[in-house]
């Protein structure tokens, strides 16, 4: 499968609830947040930049 569609995957996965794909997503993407929060030491700023990436990268 290629990157885009095992994200696809993983977010049926994680609208159906899958508590595995949550911990899967959490995993594959934590890292966005994390450098994010180190950065600008904001943890809400931070949750925004990570989100803004996610959806850029779409």
């Amino acid at each position: 499968m290629t990157d885009r569609v095992q994200e696809r995957a993983l977010i049926s996965r994680l609208v159906e609830g899958d508590d595995a794909a949550l911990r899967e997503a959490t995993e594959a993407h934590g890292a966005v947040f994390g450098m994010a929060a180190a950065v600008l030491k904001d943890l809400g700023m931070a949750e925004e930049v990570a989100q803004d990436t996610f959806l850029a990268s779409g």
